[in-house]
């Protein structure tokens, strides 16, 4: 399949915009088909865009809406990840900066999270939430829990998100589970043990979270200072560089040229200035070679 031209912050918050709309809408958003839904969005897209945007199809439009719908619900994922560590002090900017962080550990996302710009926006939107939908099995248990949205949308039902859980989700209960729905209540021996066991299990576990939240800070504290020191040094060159440009012109310029004896006067004084700072410069490098040589 072929890729169109990147979408720019302007036409993803322009689509977003409009696909929320749409989605909404009390009065067709829950009664329209699929095809409908989308030939609507099109329309609407192509309408309201820029004249020099270019044109965007269907096809292009829905892909676009999926890839920023993933990387919305896997950041939301992480979000719930880190809250789950009750970090000490963390604010909810802390929380973000360290959700993003643990994204980038998936191949998928290492360049980082792409779509700040539709995060407030699309975030707390009810298709874009990372929710689990569907049947869930208790052990023990013959019956199973259904959600009552979990019924798959047919080719003419209205449009209806799918369940798809981020691969960073925590779920403490699906974890432990087996030891807490037993439909048997234990007794003596077999009580004490099970008490026991989910003790060190919930130890271990709160124990893992706290290494985890820790190494995490570390980890954004050490990003932050190592931006930091790149970007002084990255000032420090910039200058330097220009400082040696604007020398330069200066010890080509021909004074003679130069009617006004003030200024021609002023150059002279600061091409001197210029050569005898530059010989400075030269002299530790100079004063090795003449050491060896004498040797």
């Amino acid at each position: 399949m072929s890729r169109s031209s990147a979408y720019s912050l302007n036409e993803d918050k322009l689509l977003c915009q409009i696909y929320v709309d749409i989605s909404q809408d009390p009065i067709t958003g829950i009664c329209q088909f699929y095809d409908q839904f989308w030939v609507r969005i099109e329309q609407s897209y192509n309408n309201l865009k820029e004249e020099s945007w270019i044109y965007r199809n269907k096809k292009s439009l829905q892909c676009q809406i999926a890839l920023i719908e993933k990387a919305i619900k896997k950041l939301g994922g992480c979000i719930r990840q880190i809250e789950n560590l009750h970090p000490s002090g963390a604010s909810d900017i802390d929380i973000i900066n360290q959700a993003k962080m643990l994204l980038m550990q998936e191949p998928t996302y290492k360049k980082g999270f792409k779509f700040d710009h539709l995060w407030n926006l699309m975030k707390d939107f009810k298709k874009f939430k990372d929710i689990d939908i569907g049947k869930k099995k208790v052990r023990g248990q013959g019956s199973t829990l259904q959600s009552s949205k979990s019924e798959t949308p047919s080719s003419t039902s209205p449009i209806v998100s799918s369940p798809n859980l981020s691969s960073f989700s925590l779920n403490l209960n699906e974890n432990f589970s087996g030891h807490y729905t037993s439909p048997e209540r234990p007794i003596g021996v077999k009580k004490s043990k099970l008490k026991r066991s989910k003790d060190e299990v919930l130890s271990s576990a709160m124990k893992l979270f706290k290494i985890e939240n820790n190494r995490l800070g570390k980890m954004l504290s050490e990003s932050t200072t190592s931006k930091q020191q790149e970007d002084g040094e990255r000032l420090d060159r910039y200058i330097k560089a220009k400082e040696f440009r604007d020398e330069t012109k200066i010890l080509k310029k021909n004074l003679e040229t130069i009617s006004d004896p003030n200024i021609r006067d002023y150059l002279q004084r600061e091409q001197q200035r210029i050569l005898e700072k530059r010989n400075r410069q030269l002299q530790p490098q100079s004063q090795p070679q003449s050491q060896s040589q004498s040797q």
